[in-house]
């Protein structure tokens, strides 16, 4: 849904998606943890799907595990692996913190495939000398037609639940802003599955609680705004494509820019790179996102 780039482009300041996909909220956390380490971020936003569930590792044990396996060797990766697997066997616990040990007999059924990086669509456009240049956007031109219900996110008078334990974590992220002064927003992007206006409602009144921005691009107002087409911009009905998501990132890297006076560096040369790899990216939206 974020783009980086396309908000360089319009705004000139740099930003990464430091995630992975379906990762939870405890995942969240631990790679919060590990920005910090290297970076000093003036705003951090959080994805709020992942506060009304957490969905435990016995589940969600493959997700899961594509959260834990980039992170380097550090306390921060064995605290995220006993914290996952709590409540598992200590074989389990074992085969996610060391994954030899689970796939240790594999090594018959290797192929190059196995060794070569993630290639995101359309082919290796957006690498360059195997570095990502997309700054962790999930590249995708994948277009499958959707249907919008009449009835998404109608009015309702109440608001769900959200999960103690996601918001524990969200909360973690939150106060560890506040200590270091840097400011928060809570985000959800355009998912026709699984939200509903009571959902928006217990996200809202939790944005509330804490003191953060809360932006909710499901709401009846934004999704008319963005003039999203349910033929072309979706991949499925939980998730944006590059099309959709370039529909978007003006509002987003606006609100950005003006609210937390962010600072436009473009036409600086020490940041010439973005320049270029936005123009990369500009270049493969132009060429996929064909309408009717």
């Amino acid at each position: 849904g974020a783009s980086p780039l396309l908000m360089w482009d319009a705004y000139g300041f740099t930003s990464y998606i430091n995630a992975v996909p379906a990762q939870q909220a405890n995942m969240m956390y631990y790679y919060f943890l590990e920005t910090l380490k290297t970076q000093q971020p003036k705003v951090v936003v959080l994805d709020a799907y992942r506060l009304p569930e957490l969905i435990p590792f016995v589940i969600h044990e493959e997700q899961d595990r594509r959260s834990i396996a980039p992170m380097k060797w550090s306390l921060n990766k064995v605290s995220a692996v006993l914290d996952l697997t709590m409540g598992s066997d200590f074989e389990t616990t074992v085969g996610v913190l060391f994954p030899f040990f689970r796939y240790h007999s594999r090594w018959k059924e290797l192929t190059l495939d196995d060794f070569r990086i993630n290639q995101n669509a359309p082919g290796e456009d957006v690498y360059n000398g195997g570095e990502e240049i997309v700054k962790g956007q999930g590249i995708s031109f994948e277009a499958n037609l959707i249907v919008i219900p009449q009835s998404f996110m109608a009015p309702l008078d109440y608001a769900s639940k959200l999960d103690a334990q996601a918001a524990a974590y969200f909360e973690k992220v939150i106060a560890k802003c506040r200590e270091l002064g840097v400011e928060v927003v809570l985000l959800s992007f355009p998912r026709i599955s699984g939200s509903d206006y009571s959902q928006y409602l217990a996200i809202q009144e939790f944005a509330d609680q804490q003191g953060v921005l809360f932006i909710d691009y499901n709401l009846r107002e934004n999704l008319a705004a963005f003039d999203l087409d349910p033929k072309y911009d979706f991949i499925n009905a939980g998730h944006l494509n590059t099309c959709g998501s370039s529909k978007i990132y003006s509002h987003l890297g606006g609100v950005l820019a003006s609210e937390f006076n962010l600072p436009d560096r473009r036409g600086d040369p020490a940041f010439q790179q973005w320049d270029e790899d936005a123009e990369l990216l500009q270049s493969l939206i132009q060429e996929n996102c064909t309408y009717d």
